[in-house]
């Protein structure tokens, strides 16, 4: 019985570890993004319904100019990921915030998502302000706000991680604003 315990103990306490430190672990993309085009921020519905896709807020002009590639798949038009033109995958940055965590789990997968795609200062949409649990980020790095983006508390998240609120100083439920940057080191 006692080494029964022991087990048990040690198996309990291995999972607290490592959920505690999945913010620090490295983000692996287990779902497509969702990314619209000529769209910087993209917000995907329950359970990421492509169909009900929004477009939140356009993509400066400068910045979709730029591209110069066209991500959309085709069939929806949407983009899912870049290919150049041999059909080759490109890499998308973005930056992804979520309805519920822990990230990675089937709750997370099935609650709201907020896209940013572009590295700039957003603030959190109202109807979703105050409401984010988890987080990834993939080639861009930033800081999550309490308040307005560029304000105190913030939390700085480096690129290709992935993790939940509360994290550093920004809570469960208390993300207002992003500022996302495209240069990490």
């Amino acid at each position: 019985m006692r080494r029964f315990t022991k087990i048990a103990l040690t198996g309990a306490l291995t999972g607290a570890l490592v959920a505690a430190g999945m913010s620090g672990a490295a983000a692996e993309i287990d779902h497509q993004p969702v990314i619209l085009p000529d769209c910087a921020v993209t917000f995907v519905p329950d359970g990421g319904d492509l169909g009900d896709a929004e477009c939140l807020q356009p993509a400066r002009e400068t910045a979709s100019a730029s591209s110069g590639r066209d991500c959309r798949d085709g069939r929806d038009g949407r983009h899912r990921g870049c290919r150049d033109g041999h059909g080759h995958d490109d890499h998308v940055s973005y930056v992804v915030v979520t309805e519920h965590g822990p990230w990675g789990s089937r709750a997370e997968r099935e609650g709201w998502h907020l896209y940013f795609v572009e590295p700039g200062l957003y603030y959190v949409p109202r109807r979703f302000n105050d409401q984010a649990s988890a987080w990834a980020s993939y080639g861009f790095c930033g800081h999550f706000h309490v308040h307005a983006p560029g304000t105190q508390p913030a939390a700085f998240f480096p690129k290709n991680r992935a993790g939940n609120f509360p994290y550093g100083r920004v809570g469960n439920d208390e993300l207002s604003g992003v500022s996302v940057y495209d240069h990490c080191g």
